[in-house]
């Protein structure tokens, strides 16, 4: 379409990859190549040549054991608080361990891809908008069962495109490898359907459907949702408003917001591990699932289990209340047993790494671990009794301490430890009122002050420290008040005189005119797009079509390219009142 072709003109004009044969022979050998190699094929919102096989640049991410529990929460653990098999998921000092839930290691990865979607990250030959897209497979596959703690990086591209005739299949693999170590934890395999962008007469998607038995189930778990499911299981990373915003969701034809399908794949794996691994999830090796139809939140989730071996179950979910198959063609495989973690050659460390000896204390913290290394000293037998190597991370000022209960006769040195047992980070005044005994440590854990993360357990062979005394120490002089911050200039002006030069020149295809006004708080400021003119004027129009209300400095992160229309939205930052589809039109405008 003539829309197309202007919406790629950059593209079309672009001779920054031209050649220069010098001949005729020269300039046909491109052409005769291209005669013999067949092409994938595509249309306006798939370019198959060009995305295959297309990489991602590395993500990274981190979680801890509060990620993990309240996503547990999320997909419905935790009902039963006491039962053991229900506190392996969601307590992290859990005296017999600490299980996360195996399903969990797609949501790093997918808030990753759709992390970078929302910040306007785009690949190369998909030209389609989050509004087309819906997940429509997944599979995920641990190597070993997920740490409580981890730092990821996450390697992801374009592993398959499918023509399903009226719709497309994109399927994004990712790698997610421990940032530290280099370990590969978790791979995922994302299969999304995107609306209406098929149909260009390229290869279909080949059939996997799961035969399931012709008999009664091995195991059937029931469990009702809440009607706030998808309010909690949002707070794990996927803040699309579909699953919470009720306009949002009639917009996109549903009666009320839908839960997610991760939540309900999330529940599906949970009905696994308790029905056949007896809520022990570690020999979790692999799941996958197609997602059929939705969930509304309050419904109740049948899951329907068949062993068809040893290592491997079938599954299929459906909603009791309308009898309808929501999740079906999935098969979990299980480990035969627990996998280990995979050792590391340690390199050999550098002089800059190595952790430098404590050193004389200059400061109230550093008269704290001076104390502590006077007292590992002289009780040698405390790397028999702890075993552990620990890493503190001070904040406000800034300082880190490693203490070794783990070789030799155990010392304290400040630096950093790469292959700390225990971290425990917190403020420099909090550790001052630990140390002290005017903080309870474990008050400081519950209220988030004190965070732990790898081996949780271990942090409790710690209470010999408050049989320390600390000797004399001077006290810094407190730092002069910082000067207040200067008045920052309104960016809305700006917004407004951008948002008017791209609106003159940009294509909205065949989207429908109309009005929206925006109003910027702190400080105010209100105008209007008018859509069929072209133009942007000061003050309210009484034939708005959709009000669009966001902060002076949310615009400017806008503009410096620090955030994108989709992610303020998701996150809350922006609010649309009326239509919520006359608003959208705002995205086809290149405002950073």
């Amino acid at each position: 379409t003539p829309e197309a072709v202007q919406g790629a003109w950059d593209a079309v004009r672009d001779f920054s990859r031209a050649t220069h044969p010098s001949s005729v022979a020269e300039s046909l050998q491109p052409v005769m190549s291209n005669l013999g190699t067949k092409s994938l094929g595509g249309n306006e919102f798939i370019d198959a040549d060009l995305a295959l096989g297309m990489e991602m640049p590395p993500i990274e991410s981190r979680y801890d054991e509060r990620d993990l529990s309240l996503y547990a929460l999320g997909v419905g653990a935790g009902r039963q608080p006491m039962d053991e098999k229900e506190l392996h998921q969601v307590y992290e000092r859990n005296s017999e361990g600490f299980w996360p839930l195996p399903t969990y290691g797609v949501i790093p990865a997918v808030n990753a891809i759709l992390g970078a979607l929302a910040e306007g990250k785009s690949i190369p030959g998909l030209n389609y908008g989050l509004d087309r897209v819906l997940h429509g497979e997944q599979y995920m596959e641990l190597t070993r069962p997920l740490p409580p703690a981890a730092k990821l990086r996450h390697q992801g591209k374009v592993s398959e495109i499918w023509d399903k005739g009226r719709h497309a299949l994109v399927v994004f693999h990712v790698d997610s490898f421990d940032a530290d170590s280099g370990e590969l934890l978790v791979k995922n395999d994302l299969s999304l359907v995107i609306r209406g962008a098929g149909g260009w007469g390229g290869e279909r998607f080949p059939s996997t459907d799961v035969t399931y038995p012709d008999r009664a189930p091995d195991a059937v778990v029931t469990e009702k949702t809440d009607a706030s499911q998808a309010l909690l299981y949002r707070l794990s990373g996927d803040w699309n408003p579909l699953h919470v915003d009720p306009e949002f969701a009639k917009a996109f034809g549903f009666e009320r917001p839908i839960l997610h399908g991760l939540c309900t794949f999330g529940f599906v794996g949970r009905a696994v591990v308790n029905a056949v691994m007896n809520g022990d999830p570690r020999r979790f090796k692999s799941i996958k699932v197609r997602f059929v139809d939705s969930v509304f939140p309050g419904e109740t989730i049948r899951t329907e289990i068949w062993k068809e071996s040893a290592g491997r179950v079938l599954v299929r979910a459906s909603v009791v209340e309308r009898n309808k198959v929501v999740l079906s063609n999935a098969a979990v495989e299980l480990y035969a047993e627990v996998p280990q973690k995979k050792a590391v050659p340690a390199a050999a460390a550098t002089p800059a790494e190595k952790a430098k000896p404590a050193e004389a204390p200059a400061s109230l913290t550093a008269a704290t671990f001076a104390a502590i290394s006077a007292h590992v000293a002289q009780h040698p037998e405390l790397v028999k009794a702890v075993g552990n190597l620990y890493q503190f991370k001070i904040k406000n000022p800034d300082s880190a301490w490693v203490l070794d209960l783990k070789n030799g006769s155990g010392s304290v040195s400040a630096g950093a430890a790469p292959s700390a047992d225990c971290t425990l980070e917190l403020s420099d005044a909090d550790w001052q009122d630990m140390t002290s005994g005017r903080a309870d440590p474990q008050k400081l854990f519950m209220s988030g002050k004190l965070k732990i993360t790898g081996k949780v357990m271990a942090s409790q062979k710690l209470e010999f420290l408050k049989k320390i005394e600390r000797g004399a120490a001077p006290v810094p002089a407190p730092a002069p008040a910082a000067a207040p911050a200067a008045s920052r200039e309104p960016v809305g002006p700006r917004f407004l005189e951008r948002l008017a030069r791209e609106l003159s020149g940009v294509s909205l295809g065949k989207e429908p005119g109309g009005f929206i006004q925006i109003r910027v708080k702190d400080p105010e400021l209100l105008f209007t797009v008018d859509f069929d003119r072209r133009e942007v004027k000061q003050g309210s129009a009484a034939s708005a079509q959709a009000t669009v209300t966001v902060t002076d400095e949310a615009l400017g992160r806008l503009l410096q390219g620090e955030a994108s229309l989709q992610s303020l939205y998701q996150h809350g930052e922006l609010r649309v009142d009326g239509d919520v589809l006359a608003a959208r039109r705002m995205a086809a405008i290149k405002l950073s």
